[in-house]
């Protein structure tokens, strides 16, 4: 990355920095790095990028001066802001398109056959030149008539010049870029604290415990092939990180830790001791991972009604009649399970959960089991992404952390991001709410004879 790229992310922190969502329970001890969620959509980021929603005023602007840099320039001053500008103006042509649309007839690139995930065995990898390659391979392939208007200056027209379903595939395509673009540029000031949170990755424990084999693997190591060693002695890496790389939260201890772990590891290989190692990690890693679907900060104004059989919530009432039919109709839609479901109590009062909406803001919780619930002000409600996004907030509100992983690799200079469950409403975008979560909602909240008792709550002291 160029000495202006790495100037354009410092600029993006120093003057937009969103308020923090709701944190996972493992990353504690460096909760004040802004937070985005791992599928922001283009116009997500767009919000962060240009606050104003135009160029001017813009962060882009107050680099380049564009009163003496033009456009072109800017995007060949330095090929991620190229992609930027040029996801920028995609997203600009969509709405143009829209605005002159009727309801049934706007494009949206947001929709659940989207939503692909982003899963543990595949995890999403990125860097200044990975994601120029890749956008590379998509200007190649490009319609002429599509990359004409993305990469011109003039007016845009009014309707695509493909069809419909063509140009949301491209223009998808051009987006998925722009996003990646600019989160790195967003991540970039950031990367030393970034690189600490490699102790929450959870690959290691999950991929060893899954197999059904990894006693045997580990048990008999000199017989193993070379594949196989790799794979094992870089999850017994990643699994001692878990166990031993959190003391004091310092950028030093935590290096210390990862020579250590490389240490460890190496001593357990020469001994033929890989299974005893395991089993040393196991019980410190099982309980980070599980700790990714607790509930981790339970409230104490919620009441669980057995004759009902529901979860009553109190929520601080809505004066408007959409929002507040967003809002009950979204929440209590997601979060039921088989005959039990759980109720919005809507009243006046102080200190309840409650929900703003700010134009431009990162929707998010204040903090997990918090009460204040922000959304973007600017994004229609109908949209997918915003009503998928108020049922994840809310298992915020109920004291759920997000089940996602991201981090920086300093060894191979890239940020690999992960989603425990694709199919988990709180992990991913495509998720919904399961039966754990019903289960992890009794456990905290039924305070029945064999329901909440001190010693099952999981307090956030234990994570």
């Amino acid at each position: 990355m160029t000495k202006l790229g790495f100037a354009l992310a410092a600029l993006v922190f120093c003057f937009y920095q969103n308020p923090a969502k709701a944190q996972t329970a493992p990353e504690k001890d460096n909760e004040n790095l802004p937070h985005y969620d791992l599928e922001m959509t283009g116009d997500e980021y767009t919000q962060v990028l240009f606050p104003k929603g135009e160029m001017e005023g813009s962060i882009l602007e107050s680099m380049f001066q564009t009163s003496t840099l033009s456009l072109n320039d800017a995007r060949n001053a330095d090929p991620l802001q190229g992609i930027i500008i040029d996801g920028k103006r995609n997203l600009d042509w969509l709405k143009y398109i829209n605005d002159h649309r009727d309801a049934d007839h706007k494009i949206s690139l947001s929709s659940p056959n989207t939503q692909v995930g982003i899963p543990i065995d595949h995890p999403r990898v990125y860097s200044p030149q990975i994601i120029l390659k890749d956008y590379q391979a998509v200007l190649a392939a490009l319609p002429a008539s599509i990359k004409s208007v993305i990469q011109g200056t003039g007016s845009f027209p009014l309707n695509p010049p493909t069809t419909d379903d063509e140009f949301i595939k491209w223009s998808a395509k051009v987006d998925y870029n722009y996003q990646m673009a600019s989160r790195w540029l967003l991540m970039a000031p950031n990367l030393a604290q970034l690189a600490q949170r490699q102790s929450n990755d959870v690959r290691g424990y999950y991929f060893l415990s899954q197999d059904p084999h990894s006693q045997e693997h580990l048990t008999h190591w000199k017989t193993l092939d070379p594949v196989t060693r790799q794979l094992d002695t870089e999850y017994l890496f990643e699994m001692c990180l878990n166990n031993g790389g959190r003391n004091n939260g310092s950028l030093i201890n935590r290096s210390r830790n990862s020579g250590n772990c490389k240490a460890e590891v190496a001593t357990a290989i020469k001994r033929n001791a890989t299974w005893a190692l395991y089993s040393k990690y196991l019980k410190a890693s099982k309980d980070l991972y599980e700790s990714f679907f607790k509930v981790i900060v339970p409230r104490t104004d919620l009441k669980w009604d057995h004759q009902q059989n529901t979860l009553g919530v109190p929520f601080e009432e809505i004066a408007d009649p959409i929002v507040k039919s967003f809002l009950a109709d979204n929440v209590q839609d997601e979060w039921h399970w088989d005959q039990w479901h759980l109720l919005l109590n809507f009243q006046a009062g102080a200190n309840l959960p409650n929900m703003v909406f700010t134009a431009g803001a990162t929707p998010h919780v204040n903090k997990v089991g918090g009460n204040t619930i922000t959304m973007d002000a600017n994004q229609p409600l109908t949209e997918y992404n915003v009503r998928w996004t108020i049922r994840h907030e809310f298992g915020h509100v109920l004291g759920f952390p997000d089940c996602y992983v991201e981090f920086y690799d300093s060894v191979k200079a890239v940020m690999i991001s992960y989603q425990l469950d694709i199919t988990n409403l709180m992990c991913s975008r495509r998720g919904h709410l399961q039966a754990l979560h019903y289960d992890e909602l009794k456990r905290a909240y039924d305070i029945q004879p064999g329901g909440l008792s001190e010693s099952n709550l999981l307090k956030k002291t234990d994570i």
